[in-house]
């Protein structure tokens, strides 16, 4: 679905630029261009959506902060960290 959604949101952008504004009458009609665009096949719901059973949270506890990213970059403004990915994932609503 994001990778969906990017797609669409690159076309709209790549279409809305290949159009010259010459006038207030283009730039509308390219401000309108999302508008016209059939999102039909786009689903934004989720399919793996599990919510947790409460027992498994900390009761009456605080949650654990989670841990910071350290910045293993030595350039000036730029911020360049490691993440280690495992197969487990837990979606908190």
């Amino acid at each position: 679905n994001f990778l969906k959604f990017n797609a669409l949101t690159l076309a709209s952008m790549g279409v809305a630029y290949a159009n010259p504004m010459h006038d207030m009458h283009s730039m509308h009609k390219n401000h309108s261009i999302n508008h016209d665009l059939d999102t039909s096949f786009i689903n934004f719901a989720s399919k793996n959506l599990k919510l947790l059973d409460p027992k498994q949270f900390p009761q009456g506890e605080i949650l654990k902060a989670l841990p910071l990213l350290k910045n293993e970059s030595k350039e000036k403004n730029i911020f360049r960290a490691t993440l280690e990915i495992k197969e487990n994932h837990i979606e908190l609503i």
